[in-house]
């Protein structure tokens, strides 16, 4: 049961349950999910990915899978897909299914999924797009853009933090790489972070809820990513979600991308309790992640429930747990922008003004969970969904020419990053002679012309402010060099001025629209070196 007091991104685990206490969510078919992206880019093949989960337990046949698709009521697509009894035994199996809609159709599609299936007594039995009990039937959605998502040259779009099929656990699994991947790209992604818990890592194949010294797992892991060091659909960087501890002694999370090797982290992991204390401390886990490795802090100040602080030890990152130069980053967006967004926001700042080199970054935490959040909410009585934390729905855009993992990495190296919830903005420094400078950069200069340029679309709506924001390390305080809320186009804007760095430290830009939800783009800064 302690296991159940982690918070729950993922598909939900239904069948573990104590042998003498009755669960209300639990039964005996195996889970049936279909799962599908929030939107779909323009002329682009919906993909639809059906998943039947611990059918090794419970074996089920599978007869065929009935796909119906509506637009404003109307039915506009509708395939009977034949399966023919297949034998399903397995614990994680999954298809996807592409679906090539009339171009003519746009705006939002709603998608019934039935799937008709023979359990091990040779009953017929149906799903409809899934089979969790203790929810509302689940819909399903599409948003189908005439448009892509808000473009700038060299600009690409990713989530910084999700997981995978690696995540297999009592309470929850992710989906599958090789399908994240291609729905991902379906949405409008070019990459994502694959960060599954340094306290799944370990586990066995064979049996996930058992550790095993040989790695299994993560070298199954490690293999898989091999293969899409460059990938036609959207590219997965390795990473891993390292538990660890902070300067109070309390469990938080570090994502560390690209590290060689594993590094353990079960702090606030079931597996180890009543012993709470930290595998590692921060510093422990850095020094060890190797030198090619990346560190950046996952959802720094999001604030843990009183049971995962009591059970679980878990904590905040502070100020100086941040400062060590060798976090590049803080991943302050972690779905829908809420108060720990905010609050990050101010750290971040705060960090900027006192001279370290932070950036900032935007991932889900999702695992699977592309179209809609449907978890456990108490262990073994009841379940509950909502529409934030959806694989894509808030992302981080990187500035990079070749589309492989190297050049990934590398724009992350250079903190050539910004997040996103809708537009686009770039802000560039050329100098009277010399190169261009871009976000991320470091430049000496006296003074320049600065462009800045912002890019939203229909979709996430017109442009309502954008801003260039300066920093003065003296001062510590930051101030609006320039604010425009007139534009000449709804949906672009581009500017050129002349500017004096006589008193700026570092100049970033942000960006807001008219939206739902109030879209908008944090820029990482360029930075100025113009003091002794």
């Amino acid at each position: 049961m302690i296991g159940f007091l982690l918070p729950i991104f993922a598909y939900a685990e239904v069948h573990y349950k104590w042998k003498w206490f009755p669960s209300r969510i639990f039964m005996r078919k195996p889970e049936v999910i279909a799962d599908l992206p929030i939107r779909l880019q323009p002329d682009t093949k919906l993909p639809i990915l059906c998943i039947i989960k611990d059918a090794l337990r419970f074996p089920t046949k599978l007869n065929n899978i009935n796909i119906t698709i509506k637009s404003k009521d109307s039915v506009i697509y509708k395939e009977l897909i034949q399966f023919n009894g297949m034998k399903i035994e397995e614990r994680y199996w999954s298809k996807l299914l592409f679906i090539e809609l009339p171009s003519e159709i746009n705006g939002k599609i709603d998608v019934t999924v039935k799937f008709d299936l023979t359990d091990e007594k040779g009953e017929q039995y149906q799903v409809i797009n899934d089979n969790l009990k203790g929810l509302p039937p689940l819909e399903l959605s599409v948003d189908l853009s005439n448009q892509e998502l808000p473009k700038l040259g060299g600009w690409h779009y990713g989530d910084f933090h999700t997981h995978s099929e690696f995540t297999d656990d009592k309470v929850e699994f992710g989906s599958p790489i090789k399908s994240s991947s291609i729905l991902s790209s379906a949405l409008g992604l070019d990459f994502f972070i694959v960060a599954d818990h340094s306290y799944n890592l370990d586990n066995s194949m064979e049996f996930p809820f058992e550790n095993d010294t040989n790695l299994p797992r993560w070298n199954a892991l490690q293999k898989l990513l091999n293969e899409y060091e460059s990938n036609d659909h959207s590219i997965p960087i390795r990473a891993e979600e390292v538990s660890c501890g902070n300067g109070k002694g309390e469990n938080v999370h570090l994502l560390i991308l690209n590290s060689p090797k594993f590094i353990p982290g079960n702090g606030d992991c079931e597996d180890n309790y009543p012993d709470r204390k930290p595998t590692m401390t921060i510093n422990d886990v850095l020094d060890l992640m190797g030198d090619e490795a990346i560190a950046v802090a996952a959802h720094p100040l999001d604030n843990p429930s009183l049971g995962q602080k009591i059970i679980f030890n878990r904590g905040q990152w502070s100020k100086e747990d941040l400062k060590d130069e060798r976090i590049i980053g803080l991943q302050i967006l972690n779905g829908l922008p809420d108060g720990a967004f905010y609050d990050g926001l101010e750290l971040w700042k705060e960090l900027l003004l006192e001279g370290h080199k932070k950036i900032i970054l935007a991932g889900n935490d999702a695992h699977g969970n592309f179209n809609k959040f449907r978890q456990i909410k108490i262990p073994f009585l009841s379940m509950h969904q909502h529409d934030k934390q959806l694989f894509g729905q808030v992302r981080t855009a990187l500035f990079y020419s070749e589309k492989n993992s190297a050049s990934i990495l590398e724009a992350i190296i250079k903190r050539k990053a910004q997040i996103s919830t809708g537009p686009i903005s770039d802000i560039t420094i050329v100098p009277k002679e010399g190169e261009l400078f871009r976000i991320g950069d470091e430049l000496s200069l006296e003074s320049g012309e600065l462009k800045i340029q912002a890019v939203s679309s229909k979709e996430y709506g017109k442009l309502k402010k954008v801003s260039v924001v300066a920093g003065d390390l003296t001062t510590k305080r930051e101030s609006v060099l320039h604010e425009f809320t007139e534009f000449e186009s709804d949906h672009g804007f581009e500017k050129s001025m002349s500017i004096e760095f006589k008193s700026i430290s570092y100049i970033r830009m942000e960006t807001f629209t008219d939206g739902e939800n109030k879209p908008f783009s944090f820029t990482n800064p360029i930075w100025i070196n113009n003091r002794s």
